[in-house]
Formats: C-alpha cells, sequence, structure tokens
C-alpha cells in the first residue's frame, strides 16, 4: 500500500554496486529498520518496523519516511541498515534520511564505525543555513537549525525547531514611519546612506529601539 501522498520520503540506492574486494557483486538482502512505532498525526499514519530489498547485482533502489518528516513523532532517529549476505559476512551500521535530501546514495551516509546502541541521534547533514522565503516561511522549507529571511517584509525567521519556524526580528522599510536619522544619514529615493566619504559618519535608528548599526540590519544601507 502507497504511503499517503504528503509524507516526505528519501530514496536510498547504491550508486555503484556493493562488492567484495575482489569486485564481485554483494548477494543477499539490506534490511533498514526504524523504531517499532512512529505517528504522522495529520496524515493519520502509524509506521514502524522494517524494510527488506534485495541485491541485485549488488544495485538496489528502496524509498523509506524520512526521519524528521512533518508531524513525526518521534523524530529525528536513525535506521539501522543490516546487511544480510549469502557470499560475505553480514553487518549494521545506522543512517539518517532527513527529508531536506530527498535522494542519496548509501555510501555518502553510512557510518563507517559501528554505533552502539538500538537507535542512536546521528547529527543532520545540514543546518544553520539562510533560506529565502516569501511570506511566513513554509513548514516544508528547510531543516531544523535553519533560518529564514522573507524577502517581502525583511522579517527574519529562527532558527527552526521541531518542525517549526518562530519570527526572530522585523526590519521595517527606511522609508516607513518612525526612523530617525543623525548627522549625515540621509534618504536617496528607498535607499538609506548612513556616511558621506567627505562629512564622516552617521547614524539610524527605528523608533526608540535600542541603537544598533543599520549596516547590521539591510544590505540596501551603503556610504556615498
Amino acid at each position: 500500500m502507497p504511503l499517503p501522498a504528503g509524507v516526505e520520503t528519501v530514496t536510498v540506492s547504491s550508486g555503484e554496486p556493493l562488492t567484495l574486494p575482489d569486485g564481485t557483486p554483494m548477494q543477499g538482502r539490506l534490511v533498514f529498520t526504524g523504531p517499532s512505532m512512529v505517528t504522522i498525526g495529520e496524515d493519520d499514519l502509524i509506521l514502524g518496523g522494517t524494510a527488506e530489498v534485495t541485491l541485485v547485482d549488488g544495485e538496489f533502489t528502496v524509498s523509506l519516511v524520512a526521519t524528521d518528516a512533518t508531524g513525526m513523532s518521534p523524530t529525528g532517529w536513525t535506521y539501522r541498515v543490516q546487511a544480510v549476505l549469502t557470499n560475505a559476512p553480514g553487518w549494521t551500521r545506522y543512517i539518517s534520511l532527513p527529508k531536506a535530501t530527498p535522494t542519496v546514495i548509501l555510501s555518502d551516509i553510512l557510518v563507517p564505525d559501528p554505533v552502539d546502541g538500538a537507535f542512536t541521534v546521528l547529527a543532520a547533514p545540514r543546518g544553520g543555513s539562510i533560506l529565502a522565503a516569501d511570506g511566513t516561511p513554509a513548514s516544508s522549507l528547510g531543516i531544523d537549525g535553519d533560518w529564514a529571511l522573507d524577502t517581502g517584509t525583511r522579517r527574519l525567521y529562527g532558527p527552526k525547531a521541531s518542525g517549526a519556524w518562530p519570527a526572530f526580528s522585523a526590519i521595517s522599510a527606511p522609508t516607513d514611519f518612525g526612523w530617525t536619522r543623525n548627522g549625515f544619514a540621509s534618504l536617496d529615493g528607498t535607499d538609506l546612506y548612513l556616511t558621506h566619504v567627505a562629512d564622516g559618519s552617521a547614524a539610524a535608528h527605528p523608533g526608540t529601539a535600542p541603537w544598533r548599526p543599520l549596516t547590521a540590519w539591510t544590505s540596501r544601507s551603503r556610504p556615498r
């Protein structure tokens, strides 16, 4: 039975065939095991257990539910990968499958050394990126630890946590009410200039908020 359309999955493949040291393709199967039960409430889905895939000339492809799928509880766990081989000793390793990377090759994400315990949370391969958004960022954008900037309102969101985007700050346009220009700061259309080369430095701040250099807030401010 196929998964509901809204559930994020990650396709894992062998890339090059899995082989023995002499190049002979591995024979057998791979077993991917997650927690005994996880839920995705908004899709009315309960899932858990194992998924198996047979190696064909050392190759395979399988689509698995992302380990941080939207609405999943718990989240952030890892899959245990067991190689049950007929022409070589088996092995057990662990992988994390964040939804931000929907297609991966096993050799790129496999932890080479064994990891103790049934499930060990591994760090996501990316986090802390600043992403562009048009309005409030969608829950499907980015992964936990990322930031997002609404390019229209200049509102900063983040860091994303548990799939949610908290509002962090808003930068009002220099032409909006509430800005006070000091010294040589001046407007030229919608551009705010903080300094004139011949006159020295100046500053501007919105309303009564604590003063900060405007250059830390918007790239449209520049000396002239």
